[in-house]
């Protein structure tokens, strides 16, 4: 049977035919009188009773909720403006449930209004249209692609879409309060696909240098070569391609190194392509002359970050170049980020110097490590110019 909602004070009258008798739940919330054909049930104070009534018809049960007429007022109201949308409507005492489709955007915007009006009394049991879930669905694709966001996926369920991205929070806030304003849409951030597992980090450190004593303008983005063969041929293949080219400018190429790492998102990885030299430190102290050592790195060191922000992955690095001298350690830092692409390279940095020979005394132990002796000496008597490229290309890890 259905429900009986009634205000406090208000009388509702139930047919029968030859009443044998009935029971009544609850006497506090309602008040019965027996009539010819008829029950009179009045509301007394507010609550819930039911009542089974035996009759010709057989047994019948009634659930019977009496509600403030405050209450009252704003659950029929509610009952008719749903109505005239064409849902239907069924009265659980004080909670209702409202099921049905909705085709037009107007209609689905003032549900939610009314949700968020009524949320502890309505249950909402909606779907949008088919047509009018896809428009809802393309207009939030759009918004979240033109913010950056590429990673969107929205399912539907009853009055709600739920979509699901990866991204940096923050920085797609507004596009996604605006959305929820306008189609009530519920937006849970996901954990990025890349965070789930490592990424392989290659670098190819090239050495250039230029053997005829003129300073350096020629890289490897003049050979003909794509940056890409330097990973999938290496340097020999480049070279080989390139003779005419290298031998008239004069040029010597050769590999510093190729380090690998597998790295995480979020996790700082640093690369150290030189040596520790040592210093002899003179300094005078109480007429005594003290000659302590210092050791010092001297070469190529590089701090990579790798991250993802709105789902494309960027990576923070910082260079440190230092070269050994007559008075010491001096050198020179870049800090920058770009956006990356697994399988595609970059060329991540170059660095410019002169090298010089290496019959200097003043350094000890420098011959003797031959990375140093490749980075900081010269082919020739004289000074030669070279350069450091160093190339990147990040892979998914199988």
């Amino acid at each position: 049977m259905p429900d009986l909602i009634l205000a406090k004070g208000e009388q509702r009258e139930i047919s029968v035919e030859k009443l044998k008798n009935y029971s009544l739940g609850n006497r506090e919330v309602l008040a019965v009188k027996a009539q010819a054909g008829r029950i009179l049930v009045k509301g007394r104070q507010v609550g819930f009773s039911d009542m089974v009534v035996w009759d010709k018809t057989g047994k019948r049960v009634f659930q019977i909720y009496v509600l403030s007429k405050t209450s009252f007022m704003k659950t029929t109201q509610l009952a008719e403006a749903l109505k005239d949308l064409g849902l239907k409507i069924d009265l659980k005492g004080p909670l209702m449930v409202v099921a049905g489709q909705v085709l037009r955007a107007e209609d689905w915007r003032y549900l939610h209004h009314l949700r968020r009006q009524h949320k502890d009394r309505v249950v909402f049991q909606i779907e949008a249209h088919p047509d009018l879930r896809r428009m809802i669905a393309a207009d939030v694709y759009r918004a979240m692609f033109a913010a950056g966001i590429a990673r969107v996926g929205c399912q539907a369920r009853f009055l709600d879409m739920e979509c699901t991205y990866e991204a940096d929070a923050g920085r797609s806030k507004e596009v996604r309060d605006a959305l929820e304003e306008r189609w009530g849409v519920r937006f849970t951030r996901r954990e990025s696909h890349w965070s789930r597992g490592n990424l392989r980090l290659r670098l190819k450190l090239i050495q250039i240098e230029q053997t005829d004593g003129q300073e350096l303008n020629f890289g490897l983005s003049a050979l003909r070569a794509k940056p890409l063969d330097l990973f999938d041929h290496g340097l020999k293949k480049l070279i080989e391609n390139n003779q005419i080219a290298l031998a008239e400018s004069h040029l010597h190429l050769s590999t510093l190194a190729e380090p690998e790492a597998l790295v995480r998102l979020g996790k700082p990885h640093q690369i150290e392509v030189g040596a520790q030299i040592p210093y002899q430190n003179l300094n005078q102290g109480q007429g005594v002359v003290l000659a302590p050592i210092d050791w010092r790195f001297a070469g190529l060191k590089i701090t990579t970050l790798l991250e993802e922000r709105d789902g494309v992955l960027t990576l923070d690095y910082e260079t440190e170049f230092t070269r050994p001298g007559e008075n010491g350690i001096s050198g020179s830092k870049e800090k920058s980020s770009l956006l990356v692409r697994p399988g595609e390279s970059y060329r991540l940095f170059q660095i410019g110097y002169r090298a010089d020979g290496l019959d200097r005394a003043h350094l000890p132990g420098l011959k003797d490590v031959p990375l140093l002796r490749v980075l900081f000496g010269s082919r020739t008597k004289h000074a030669n110019y070279k350069r450091i490229e160093g190339h990147l290309l990040i892979e998914a890890a199988p």
